[in-house]
């Protein structure tokens, strides 16, 4: 958004009039009554929802001597929409005529001096959301065995509304039905995958209809169902498993043993068959680092004979994983998490892998090298061993994307632990940063990034708590670093939450 001051032509004639006295000229401009200043009013767009009032009390700041009765206000939007004329703005949200939900919408705030006619201009932009477009999404599992979906406005710091059962709401009579198997979001859809013969799940609009753009559907409405929009083969039944949205990295998922692969940044779902977007075949598991969003995007697939690979983006070739010249083998995989560098995309990095073989636990380092920004294959630095009782009882592992802390969560606890130039790992020199209380069970930790997430920074970290008796789950909001409590909402979920994503 820029800021515009500028003058009107009632203005430049007047100072043109003024050059025309002999000697006072300078006297004269010196005692003209002008605007020197306005602040309070955003230099980012208003992001509105139907229903909300705009509210801007600016600070304006006159010259030395100025008569303040003399000035008049007024509020445009659009392209000639006058929404208020005084000083503070406060504006019941009307769409003006021609303009589309979501789009930005321009307005100006004006100090007009009746006097002189000089007129000061302030720029600014907003734009109008449905009442229910979510800025967060989450899912979760209802106690009668439907699946819903909430939408979150704010940011996990400030949530400022929530609706939950968002498809009883809208598409009454018609439930999600299945066990919960994953999510895929776009910027348009959101895909719920299930085990439910045979649609397997649906998929739902999260914009408003864009007829021009081909899109007919409405926030909420279900635009389809997995089988049939997402996957157009012909086998059956459909297993999903490791279904994962890597916000700015790619999205994949396992079927029937088959890994698919796709674009992360693409808007719309993906679509694909037996023949498309096949990774790898006979595969059990695939992980990738909690800090997966970011510009470090390597995945590790574990196949069914206990052979690990990896490939970097959704177009890579898989490689297979070498430790001593042979190809790693695994059990199962227990953790992955990547160096935070400071670093874009391109650059060179360590990651973690904690995996199990047998009765023994081991942390993998591996580092990952780019030459002429094209990535060479992970080279192992080090095999660390990792006490089995503790391993055994540590449910998730997770990075910092700012700094060079690892997190692990034991019980309901969180700990923290320094891997810069670690050559053992101790858990012993762990932290104790939060625990959370006896009665939830800790379905999934979730660091944030701020903003667009183009800077490795740490923001703050979810923690997606379920209360069993209750049926209810809550959020718990933390410092990534120091642990420190930022916000709870309690209860806010009416059910087992299982996904939860900030919407692109």
């Amino acid at each position: 958004m820029r800021k515009i001051f500028f003058f009107t032509f009632q203005l430049l004639f007047t100072l043109l009039l003024l050059s025309c006295y002999d000697g006072s000229d300078h006297e004269a401009f010196q005692n003209l009554q002008q605007v020197t200043r306005v602040e309070g009013i955003s230099a980012d767009d208003y992001t509105l929802y139907q229903g909300d009032t705009l509210r801007i009390h600016p600070a304006v700041t006159f010259s030395d001597g100025a008569d303040t009765s003399v000035y008049s206000y007024r509020w445009v939007i659009g392209k000639s929409l006058i929404i208020g004329n005084d000083r503070n703005l406060e504006w019941p949200i009307n769409l003006p005529s021609g303009y589309n939900m979501a789009a930005n919408i321009p307005g100006s705030f004006i100090v007009h001096n009746k006097l002189n006619g000089l007129e000061f201009r302030q720029t600014f932009t907003f734009k109008v959301l449905s009442n229910y477009t979510p800025s967060y999404v989450a899912v979760y599992e209802k106690g009668d065995g439907r699946l819903e979906w909430m939408s979150l406005q704010g940011t996990p710091d400030h949530f400022t509304r929530w609706f939950d059962d968002m498809i009883a709401r809208i598409n009454p009579g018609n439930p999600l039905l299945g066990n919960y198997r994953g999510t895929l979001y776009s910027m348009n859809e959101l895909a719920v995958f299930t085990d439910h013969a045979d649609d397997y799940g649906r998929t739902i609009s999260m914009k408003n209809a864009d007829p021009q753009g081909g899109f007919p559907y409405q926030l909420g409405e279900y635009t389809g169902t997995v089988k049939g929009n997402v996957y157009k083969g012909t086998e059956q039944p459909l297993r999903f498993s490791d279904v994962t949205f890597g916000y700015g990295a790619s999205k994949y998922l396992i079927m029937n043993k088959v890994l698919y692969v796709f674009n992360g940044l693409d808007r719309k779902l993906p679509i694909y068959n037996e023949q498309t977007f096949v990774k790898s075949r006979d595969v059990k598991q695939v992980m990738s680092s909690k800090q997966f969003q970011r510009f470090k995007k390597i995945t590790f697939v574990l196949h069914n004979d206990g052979r690990v690979g990896c490939y970097h983006v959704y177009n890579d070739e898989m490689q297979w994983v070498q430790v001593n010249g042979q190809t790693l083998k695994l059990d199962s995989m227990m953790g992955c998490f990547t160096e935070a560098t400071g670093l874009g995309a391109n650059q060179s990095y360590n990651v973690y892998l904690v995996g199990k073989q047998g009765a023994q636990y081991k942390m993998y380092q591996f580092f990952v090298k780019y030459v002429n920004r094209v990535v060479q294959p992970a080279a192992l630095v080090q095999i660390m061993d990792i006490d089995a009782a503790f391993a055994a009882s540590v449910k998730l592992w997770w990075g910092s994307f700012g700094e060079s802390y690892g997190f692990y969560l034991q019980g309901n606890s969180v700990y923290r632990f320094d891997y810069y130039e670690m050559t053992s790992f101790q858990p012993s020199s762990a932290r104790k940063l939060i625990t959370f209380g006896s009665e939830y069970e800790i379905v999934d930790i979730l660091p944030q990034i701020t903003g667009s997430g183009l800077r490795d920074e740490d923001y703050l970290t979810v923690a997606l708590l379920y209360n069993r008796q209750k049926n209810t789950s809550s959020l718990c909001v933390f410092n990534t670093v120091s642990g420190a409590l930022i916000r709870q909402y309690p209860d806010m979920i009416p059910g087992r939450v299982v996904w939860l994503s900030k919407c692109l």
